[in-house]
């Protein structure tokens, strides 16, 4: 085993050195070709001061370059941490500040500055430019974190999550693992290199010496993409599916040839499903893991629904427990809150040792996840824990009123929340967004809600256009919740119960409007 990370590619660029390891909008780049140009960009960073146990801020839009940085990184021995170009000044200051970040690296042509520190100018034509490289800048025995992952908070503090090398590869190895990745497989995403999720996905595969695909987000679409590219695997959010199965012009036979379409960062319900496998492809995967843990477990598509909750059978690499409040484990069957721990969970984060605190707890991480652990080693996911509802004496978790919502045909996606009550504690209410173009009666999906969940059925429903999520399609509850509290101001005033505090425990973003 490796102490450092880059190895895995020097290892593929010896044994395989003409095999494609990465296409891009510009054509494809073998394993040695990618292995020189992070040879090239490690010994630019230590000329410039970066290397063993320092800290730097990668702000690169350009897939290629973003991925040759950070495993130039890994070989110096530094700490990185993946930021988009537009990240608001007020939070990357912040950010900066808290991961003691000494050096910024974007492209030379960015607008903006290094916020006080140094700035490395990388971009393809500089990695391309001849230079004498420097084997001697390979750290051996990396001791700081390799990756610094930035996290959405609860309370609007980014979680700031390190992860070292030994601990990264363990990550890849469950990934690699539970995908049966092989050479053969070509992977991309639709979502951009920076975030955690394709990172992960896109390293393995290179490391398994497969093939990771960066496409052209500007000019192709994704399912002459996948043809083109004869991508095998493909990545994508809850968001991203829904608009492709909005968009007629995206059914193309690039879909019934994955062998894999992975789902992750967010809740897949049972409608949803049925919908990727009939008009997308049967080949359906869902992955269900935290940036603190790495992947918890898999779906493959011959579990998809069973359970209709389920998240599939957790990895070997972890260890997985339900408990009650009081952190008594409960037996399986039983509903409560999911606690992980292995290899790959972290210890702690980064400068918040409340969170940590709150988090990790006598050897455990608990997610803030409530779950159902069964006989067969099958996992439920139901919801955040904040969101759980407590209505007359009655747990009701969010997932419950999600999943029949959204069977509706005329719902495309549904948040269950709770609306504090005096007397009943938690009103359980339901933002609903239709199907562009359909209509639906309000009394006839409260009627269809109540036939099927009883008294568990919201008893509010709020129609918006769309679900507010990030682009990892994670809901932005917050912001939502603010839209909703006005336009209840708006229709009824605050004498007719406009007053009750929506449980809104999550970062703010960008809403439509209500309707």
């Amino acid at each position: 085993m490796t102490d450092n990370l880059s190895d895995l590619l020097s290892a593929r660029a010896d044994s395989h050195p003409e095999a494609l390891a990465v296409i891009t909008n510009r054509g494809g780049l073998s394993f040695a070709r990618l292995e020189l140009l992070v040879w090239r960009c490690a010994t630019r960073l230590s000329e410039q001061g970066c290397g063993r146990g320092s800290v730097a801020a990668v702000m690169l839009a350009d897939e290629l370059s973003l991925l040759v940085v950070i495993l130039a990184c890994a070989r110096v021995g530094a700490t990185c941490l993946t930021l988009a170009e537009d990240t608001p000044d007020p939070l990357l200051q912040e950010i900066l500040a808290s991961t003691r970040t000494e050096v910024v690296i974007r492209a030379p042509s960015a607008p903006g500055s290094g916020l006080g520190r140094p700035v490395i100018g990388i971009d393809r034509a500089i990695l391309a430019e001849p230079i004498e490289i420097d084997r001697g800048v390979r750290c051996a025995n990396p001791r700081a974190a390799w990756m610094i992952i930035v996290g959405s908070g609860s309370t609007g503090r980014a979680k700031l999550i390190a992860v070292g090398h030994q601990s990264y590869a363990a990550r890849l190895r469950s990934c690699a693992e539970s995908l049966a990745i092989t050479c053969e497989d070509r992977y991309a995403s639709l979502m951009h290199l920076l975030y955690s999720s394709p990172k992960e996905r896109g390293l393995a595969t290179l490391f398994s010496g497969g093939t990771l695909v960066l496409r052209d987000r500007r000019r192709e679409r994704v399912g002459p993409m996948l043809a083109r590219h004869r991508v095998m695997m493909l990545e994508a959010t809850v968001s991203h599916v829904e608009s492709l199965l909005r968009d007629p012009a995206q059914r193309h036979p690039g879909f019934a040839a994955l062998r894999v379409l992975l789902l992750t960062a967010s809740t897949v319900t049972e409608a949803l499903r049925r919908r990727i496998t009939t008009e997308l492809t049967a080949n359906l995967w869902i992955r269900y893991g935290t940036n603190e843990s790495g992947l918890i477990s898999m779906c493959r598509p011959d579990r998809l629904f069973a359970p209709p909750a389920s998240v599939g059978t957790v990895h070997p690499s972890v260890e997985v427990g339900i408990v009650a409040p009081d952190g008594r484990p409960l037996p399986a069957g039983a509903s409560g809150e999911l606690r992980v721990r292995g290899a790959a969970v972290v210890d702690g984060y980064l400068g918040d040792d409340a969170a940590t605190r709150k988090a990790f707890r006598d050897g455990w991480f608990h997610p803030g996840d409530l779950a159902r652990l069964n006989e067969d080693g099958t996992l439920e996911f139901l919801g955040r824990a904040d969101q759980m509802m407590i209505f007359d004496g009655d747990n009701i978790y969010p997932t419950q009123i999600e999943t029949v919502a959204t069977s509706h045909p005329a719902v495309c996606d549904a948040l269950a929340f709770p609306m504090a009550d005096p007397a009943s504690q938690d009103i359980p209410c339901c933002a609903i967004a239709l199907r562009l173009g359909v209509a639906v009666d309000e009394a006839a999906l409260h009627a269809f809600l109540r036939e099927r969940l009883a008294h568990r059925a919201p008893r509010r429903l709020f129609f918006v256009e769309e679900i507010p999520r990030n682009p990892q399609g994670k809901p932005i509850r917050a912001e939502l919740f603010a839209r909703l509290r006005r336009a209840i101001q708006a229709r009824e005033g605050s004498d007719s119960g406009a007053d009750r505090p929506i449980k809104a425990r999550a970062r703010p973003g960008r809403s439509p409007p209500v309707r």
